[in-house]
């Protein structure tokens, strides 16, 4: 980087010297910037960076002590995430899964609201056993 401040204040130098306007230069300069390039561009078509998920902080023992929210790309990011052969994997190489929880407007009733919510927690229980998985939360002004 030094290199490059180094030609920047050559060229402004050598444009007052010669007669160009230093603000030409300048903005030359900044156009040749590349543009930022999205770090996290495949991920799931339900799922953008800016997606809430749950995060939670755990004690010595593995227990849950507190359940918050974050974005994806915050989440992403805490767990050093990265693409391997086009998998989203975390620093231990284990693919990054995202699930969507039980998430409904009205009730179906008390049994069937019971099953389903047993069949999804079955289902994140596996989905834990061999991947790293984030929670999306449920928005319910989705499903109103």
């Amino acid at each position: 980087m030094k290199w490059a401040a180094t030609i920047v204040f050559l060229c402004l130098a050598l444009g007052r010297f010669v007669g160009f306007a230093a603000e030409d230069v300048r903005a030359q300069t900044a156009s040749a910037t590349p543009k930022a390039r999205v770090k996290y561009d495949k991920l799931p078509d339900d799922v953008s960076p800016a997606t809430e998920v749950r995060k939670e902080v755990l004690n010595s023992k593995g227990e849950v002590v507190w359940v918050g929210t974050t974005t994806v790309e915050k989440a992403l990011n805490a767990v050093r995430a990265r693409y391997r052969k086009g998998v989203l994997v975390d620093s231990k190489n284990r693919e990054i899964r995202f699930f969507r929880s039980l998430c409904r407007g009205v009730s179906a009733g008390q049994e069937e609201d019971d099953r389903e919510l047993a069949a999804k927690e079955k289902e994140l229980n596996e989905l834990r056993k061999k991947f790293l998985v984030l929670i999306v939360n449920c928005d319910p002004r989705s499903v109103m």
